[in-house]
């Protein structure tokens, strides 16, 4: 196979998000893969009406999208392609050529900061567990310079208060996104069982890792898919579960023949991580390790860079207007009351007090329990969100 030519490492013209997921699962980054996959198509489409493009230059564009165009093929152009043939496989040189050129078939996990870090920044990272630490120095600042010769207590505690709301809050948040992270971790060590690979005319019993594309496999019902496989022979009753990838809980079936739909659609693609249920098949890799499907969504999946969900949005946008209000009335109460008094301190410790009376302390703890209360029924209800 000519480099680069059915592998399309990062294109200029790429269909993926640019938005990056920092809590979302698998199957997320996959439908909005899917859904940018259908919308490329129809654009493509609506180029080649138009007589903008010609086809072959829609195949190049299409191509480009979606890293691969296997499933459009017919089984010579396959072997064509990928330098391989449907009965003998690779040959053993091929084969070794190519695992030095694609690497080995394996997720690259993706760099993480230290523990200690990512503990850090839930605690004390965020706008508004900085409003909450800030609220709670401020009462101890109010504590301290109270003039009064028996300090009132009600500052000194409602400072501890802040200071273990938000740090058993930021413990918790913390647990939550290692769960998240760790996401990448396990799929790259969903290792399938050894496959059978025809190479050199040969059929041999091979560990996953070592496939390369164009290798064809021979696919078994109860088979967990080790790599992205476009199906070249099965029977009619092929079926596999694409749930961990996709969220389909219906069993999907599979075909052999060519196919205009688009990878993720397509009835005669087979993708990394999902099983095979039913009937059997014989197989060409089409794409190994990060290339896959669940490759790329995974790593999508698992990105630290992206936008804030829209409740973090409300959430913000509240905190914002809550701070720009408790800020006014403490500022406005302490010019009236030097106006008034002239005293000092007096006047500080009531600023301060209207400002972290503003302050929704409990807005953090109430907003996370709640969510993980609903996480908790939905999956004691076995709802699937999609």
């Amino acid at each position: 196979m000519a480099e680069n030519k059915n592998l399309v490492n990062r294109p200029d013209e790429d269909i993926e998000p640019q938005e990056r997921y920092s809590s979302s699962d698998v199957i997320a980054a996959a439908e909005e893969l899917k859904f940018n996959q259908a919308q490329k198509k129809e654009v493509v489409e609506n180029k080649v009406k138009a007589g903008k493009i010609s086809k072959a230059e829609a195949q190049s564009e299409l191509k480009r999208a979606y890293h691969t165009l296997a499933q459009t093929y017919d089984k010579a152009t396959l072997e064509k392609e990928y330098q391989t043939s449907m009965e003998d496989g690779l040959t053993d040189a091929k084969a070794e050529e190519f695992l030095q050129q694609y690497g080995l078939n394996e997720l690259t996990p993706p760099k993480h900061d230290p523990w200690w870090l990512r503990l850090a920044k839930a605690i004390f990272g965020g706008f508004f567990n900085v409003l909450l630490w800030v609220g709670s120095v401020l009462c101890f600042v109010a504590y301290g310079i109270d003039p009064a010769e028996i300090k009132d207590a009600t500052n000194l505690y409602l400072g501890i208060v802040l200071a273990v709301v938000v740090t058993l809050t930021g413990i918790f948040g913390y647990y939550q996104e290692s769960k998240s992270a760790d996401l990448m971790g396990s799929l790259s060590k969903m290792k399938p069982k050894n496959v059978i690979v025809s190479r050199s005319g040969k059929n041999m019993e091979l560990e996953p890792i070592n496939l390369v594309p164009g290798d064809i496999v021979e696919l078994t019902t109860g088979m967990a898919l080790p790599a992205d496989i476009r199906v070249v022979d099965c029977s009619p009753d092929m079926e596999v579960d694409n749930s961990s990838l996709t969220g389909e809980s219906e069993p999907q079936k599979r075909d052999w023949k060519p196919s205009d739909e688009t990878p993720a659609e397509s009835p005669n693609l087979c993708f990394f991580g999902t099983l095979v249920i039913n009937g059997k098949g014989r197989g060409l890799v089409i794409a190994t390790g990060d290339e896959t499907f669940m490759g790329r969504t995974a790593q999508l999946a698992t990105s630290t860079e992206g936008e804030d969900t829209p409740i973090a949005k409300e959430i913000k946008d509240f905190v914002l207007k809550v701070s720009l209000i408790a800020f006014v009335l403490g500022i406005s109460f302490f010019v009236i009351g030097m106006v008034e008094n002239g005293n000092i301190v007096a006047n500080v410790v009531f600023l301060i007090g209207i400002i972290v009376a503003n302050v929704p302390e409990g807005l953090l703890a109430t907003v996370t329990v709640s969510l993980t209360l609903t996480a908790r029924r939905m999956f004691d209800k076995n709802v699937r969100v999609k």
